[in-house]
Order: C-alpha cells, then sequence, then structure tokens
C-alpha cells in the first residue's frame, strides 16, 4: 500500500507515515514473525490446572489420554500457577462515612 493512499485512510500526513515507517520495523519481518508465530487452526489447546485437571478446547479431558493425544509440535498446552500472595488485613481502618441526609426544613 502506497502512503498516499494510507494518508486517505488514516487522515495522517505523508511525511508524518514516512518517519514512522523508518523507525518502526519493515513490513515484511512484521509479516513473516506474524506467520511464524500463529498457531495451526487445527491445533488443540490443552490447559493444566493445579488440580491435575485438564482441559482440551474447553472440555474436560483425562490427563492420561492428554498426554497420549497431545502433538507438541502441533498443540498448545497451557500450565495453570497460582502465586501464594500473603493475606492482607486491614484491622483498625475506619471504613467511610456516608454523608448526612440533610433534615427536610419547613419554611412558613
Amino acid at each position: 500500500m502506497r502512503l498516499r493512499d494510507l494518508e486517505k485512510l488514516t487522515h495522517v500526513s505523508k511525511s508524518a507515515l514516512s518517519r514512522h515507517s523508518r523507525k518502526c520495523l519493515i513490513r515484511s519481518l512484521l509479516s513473516e514473525h506474524r506467520q511464524r508465530m500463529s498457531v495451526d487452526p487445527d491445533a488443540n489447546i490443552y490447559v493444566l490446572y493445579p488440580n491435575n485437571q485438564v482441559t482440551r478446547d474447553g472440555l474436560p479431558i483425562d490427563l492420561g489420554t492428554a498426554l497420549k493425544e497431545c502433538d507438541p509440535d502441533k498443540d498448545v498446552l497451557l500450565c495453570v500457577e497460582y502465586e501464594n500472595l500473603p493475606f492482607r488485613n486491614r484491622t483498625g481502618a475506619n471504613p467511610p462515612k456516608p454523608d448526612p441526609i440533610p433534615e427536610p426544613r419547613l419554611d412558613s
């Protein structure tokens, strides 16, 4: 796509687009990276949870079956881990008080 066409589509000047294209990655490199990092649409997504439960494409599956069926060259395996954080209790902290409701005035 030419800079003139991009200028019309984005409403950004040609000179700004030219400066940006000189500073940023070349489009062909981005295209190669996208192809390299893309996941095969036929790949299964396995998720292993901390309690050793496994799901394949969102459905529960037996761990042994998952290990047999999983193709490491094609499928994606995600391992879920939870971080242990200390419990924080803010004892003694005063909760915010609500604004008082004004009393109605009876003007005669």
